[in-house]
């Protein structure tokens, strides 16, 4: 265990005040009042919880060994609140799933999931008092420009390539793109530029120009949450000031562009159907129907506008994954038995490079679809043209009950507090790793077939950034203490 590394330039302690008490309080009142009825006291109080516990790592500045913990917890929560707590205050459309649940089906589901983050994050905890990164290293650490600019073109041109369909892709499967992750390379080039002020400012365009092509052309919204929420941890990670402006930005063009989208889909799907799954054959043509699908949805004049509120409503649907652990919930073990850990076995198989398995089975052959089918929503034919995720905690209770959601995320904890011991020395490189790890490790909205090759993905990045950050030894980055201590 290493002790305590404590540097002259990280800011000074600021006590976590009452800020989180007053947030989850305010929520908490929101919700009694306009609660569904589907979700009882308990399911409230934890969405609370969630909430404080997102807002509480906000807060809090710990010391530099256990930073790691900082961006590890508000990502775990915020996603667990995003994704199950605020659907507390949305209505439960029950003609929607088609089923019945039972009385605390879903109350169940938002309980279940502050349960399983909150073990995931002890196992985090408990494994950093044995693992964590050593001090921070000597020396000017930066990326080559030339490398840098090397990256954001690969980055670019794969989710183009992804955007339109290429087939070349198919074949080499998803392997290679780790090493050009878009979450890799937004992060590692910020960091850059925060901690050096060295200019990124060209090769980051790039890539988010990239990323709004992707969005225009094939009205996959995640192409522009998902670089936004980097840039969000990055400044996270380095504990700049919290960028409050492009968060309550990225939640508006939310609410914005989600009902739009959905208009949008049914105009992709109208122009080329099933012979055209990547997107609208060209950017004018997408802009077009982008523009059509404001009007639609958003102009007062338009016959077919809705209020407001109805797309607030639309957009937290979208949000909502408590659905599937409600049935499971339902389901289990009254008319399914649990699986005892059957719905894992798949993750050996998955961890198998297509490369060495050509012949392995895709999500629709085999992997996802026959759990969906079992649960009843989901045909074989269906799942073909619709992927449905199944909640990793919904999941561990489909196959242990309650033990299931207590212990699975706490060996998985166990697990991910062991990888931050791999964090690279320095600023640059470490806020690169914590960014990558965070947003693919702390994500537990789908089966943990899905979830656990991530794992992979982060041991990679440990190795890759060991040769994508240079470092040039200079006396000048040493605290003024030390150096003075050093030479005298």
């Amino acid at each position: 265990m290493k002790p305590p590394v404590h540097h002259a330039t990280e800011p000074p302690h600021r006590r976590v005040g009452l800020v989180p008490w007053v947030i989850a309080a305010a929520w908490l009142l929101f919700a009694f009042l306009r609660h569904d009825p589907h979700y009882d006291e308990v399911a409230i109080f934890a969405s609370a919880a969630m909430l404080f516990g997102a807002t509480w790592f906000v807060r809090w500045h710990p010391t530099p060994d256990w930073a790691p913990l900082r961006i590890i917890g508000f990502a775990v929560y915020a996603q667990a609140f995003l994704s199950s707590g605020l659907s507390v205050v949305n209505t439960v459309e029950l003609n929607r799933w088609m089923f019945t649940p039972s009385p605390w089906a879903f109350s169940f589901a938002t309980t279940s999931t502050f349960a399983f983050t909150s073990m995931f994050l002890v196992g985090v905890i408990v494994a950093m008092l044995f693992f964590r990164p050593g001090a921070e290293e000597e020396g000017d650490h930066r990326v080559p420009d030339w490398l840098a600019w090397g990256l954001a073109f690969a980055a670019s041109a794969y989710t183009l390539a992804t955007t339109f369909g290429v087939s070349a892709l198919q074949r080499i499967g998803n392997a290679p793109t780790i090493a050009f992750k878009t979450t890799l390379v937004i992060s590692l080039l910020l960091a850059m530029q925060l901690v050096h002020r060295h200019s990124m400012r060209l090769p980051l365009g790039l890539v988010f120009g990239a990323q709004f092509i992707a969005l225009l052309v094939s009205s996959m919204l995640g192409a522009l949450l998902l670089p936004v929420r980097d840039v969000i941890l990055s400044y996270f990670q380095l504990r700049k000031p919290f960028p409050w402006k492009l968060a309550l930005a990225l939640g508006a063009l939310v609410v914005l562009l989600n009902p739009a989208k959905h208009a949008v889909r049914s105009q992709l799907i109208r122009d080329g159907g099933n012979d055209n799954p990547h997107g609208f054959a060209t950017t004018e043509r997408a802009v077009e129907a982008w523009g059509d699908a404001f009007e639609q949805t958003w102009s007062l004049d338009s016959s077919a506008s809705t209020d407001i509120e109805r797309h607030i409503r639309t957009t937290l649907s979208r949000l909502d994954y408590n659905w599937a652990s409600a049935l499971i919930y339902t389901l289990v073990p009254r008319a399914l038995p649990y699986e005892d850990g059957r719905t894992y076995e798949d993750i050996p198989i998955v961890l198998i490079p297509r490369a060495i398995y050509p012949d392995k089975p895709g999500s629709t052959d085999y992997f996802r679809t026959r759990w969906t089918t079992r649960l009843g929503i989901q045909t074989w034919e269906s799942a073909k043209r619709t992927s449905i995720a199944i909640p990793a905690s919904g999941e561990a209770y489909w196959n242990f009950g309650w033990a299931g959601v207590l212990l699975v995320p706490l060996i998985l904890g166990l697990a991910v507090g062991g990888l931050v011991y791999l964090a690279p020395n320095h600023a640059v490189g470490r806020t690169a790793y914590m960014v990558v790890l965070a947003t693919s490790l702390t994500n537990f909205l789908d089966m943990l077939v899905w979830h656990v090759p991530q794992f992979v993905t982060v041991l990679v990045t440990a190795v890759l950034l060991r040769f994508y950050v240079r470092a040039r030894r200079t006396g000048t980055v040493l605290p003024l203490a030390v150096r003075r201590a050093k030479f005298s």
